[in-house]
């Protein structure tokens, strides 16, 4: 059966849809075969948004990246709280993308939301803010790999946030960013079996 993660899916689609209310707005989200968590909004992505919304602080990010951003609920969630910011979603899933962009037109109605595959992404594109669930599925060593190519987007002043269960390598990855990439990384929060990481790098 095709994972979440590839380009392309030949699961038969069975579209439905998902409400998630959080932090007073009610999301209604279209989902489908073939995209991560199909069924549901999984229990890292919602862990990882109340504890953002409850512990961010720092500058007002002008470019928010959500990496691995399924059918948009972060990335829904990021427009509405930093309502003058550009958000990006990225996924590989094609029926993934197709879905985020037509949940970021319903919940936000706003041309702030841009959904794009990793190629289509600028080479030049500096950020303030990056989200992500990442697909852990895929392998630590990928992972940490997708990982690092994101933090070369990242500017100077700007932050990371990650959720990663702490059995498929929460911990791993806190000490790859820290030792390997230089990051200074703070463990947030460790709630139901999940870490939350707020990542930046040190200031020279």
């Amino acid at each position: 059966m095709p994972q979440y993660f590839d380009e392309d899916t030949d699961v038969a689609s069975e579209p439905k849809t998902v409400f998630f209310p959080f932090a007073n707005n009610d999301y209604e989200l279209v989902t489908d075969r073939g995209v991560f968590s199909y069924e549901k909004v999984d229990k890292g992505t919602r862990i990882l948004l109340d504890v953002f919304v409850d512990k961010f602080s720092g500058k007002y990010p002008e470019i928010i990246v959500d990496v691995g951003c399924g059918y948009g609920v972060i990335s829904c969630v990021m427009a509405d709280k930093f309502e003058k910011a550009q958000v990006i979603g990225v996924d590989t899933n094609n029926r993934a993308r197709e879905l985020a962009a037509k949940n970021a037109l319903r919940n936000i109605g706003q041309d702030r939301i841009k959904i794009l595959a990793p190629q289509e992404v600028d080479d030049t594109l500096k950020v303030d803010l990056i989200i992500s669930n990442p697909p852990v599925r895929i392998g630590k060593t990928q992972m940490h790999e997708l990982i690092r190519g994101w933090t070369t987007t990242l500017n100077s002043d700007g932050q990371m946030w990650l959720v990663i269960a702490k059995n498929l390598g929460g911990d791993s990855t806190a000490g790859y960013l820290e030792y390997e990439l230089g990051m200074r990384v703070e463990r947030v929060a460790s709630k139901k079996g999940f870490r939350v990481l707020k990542c930046e790098f040190n200031a020279a």
